[in-house]
């Protein structure tokens, strides 16, 4: 089995062009490292903001609440919500699933500030992704 992998490795010699493809992906590997720090950095940014703010209004107004259930699966801690955000901009989760509780239980107005996270990160930072390997 090791043989047939060295024989793959001299294969990739022999075809100039899917060596300089993988050339080209090794020497990129260095500004998809910022790119995804630059991404990481960002869901951190709006992961704290929503974790604050669900922690606010737990803390203020637990009574009044209807779905805490949904609300502390989604945002309740901030690792729940950074995954939530990677999630929502992968495809992992439908994008109302996660504003459902922050709608309905916390604030209508953090509405707009999950869609500009979710437009800048598919327009913005997606596309620095495929510029790297462009």
């Amino acid at each position: 089995r090791m043989c047939r992998a060295l024989r793959m490795v001299r294969m990739v010699r022999l075809i100039p062009e899917l060596h300089m493809l993988i050339t080209s992906m090794f020497c990129s590997l260095r500004s998809v490292f910022w790119a995804v720090v630059l991404l990481f950095t960002f869901i951190l940014m709006i992961a704290l903001y929503f974790t604050q703010i669900v922690l606010d209004v737990r803390m203020h107004r637990a009574e009044q609440l209807e779905d805490v259930e949904t609300l502390t699966e989604f945002w309740g801690m901030l690792g729940d919500s950074v995954v939530s955000l990677y999630q929502s901009i992968t495809g992992g989760i439908d994008w109302s699933d996660a504003m459902y509780p922050l709608r309905h239980e916390v604030s209508i107005l953090l509405v707009p500030v999950f869609m500009l996270f979710i437009t800048f990160c598919l327009l913005c930072v997606i596309n620095v992704f495929t510029g790297v390997f462009v």
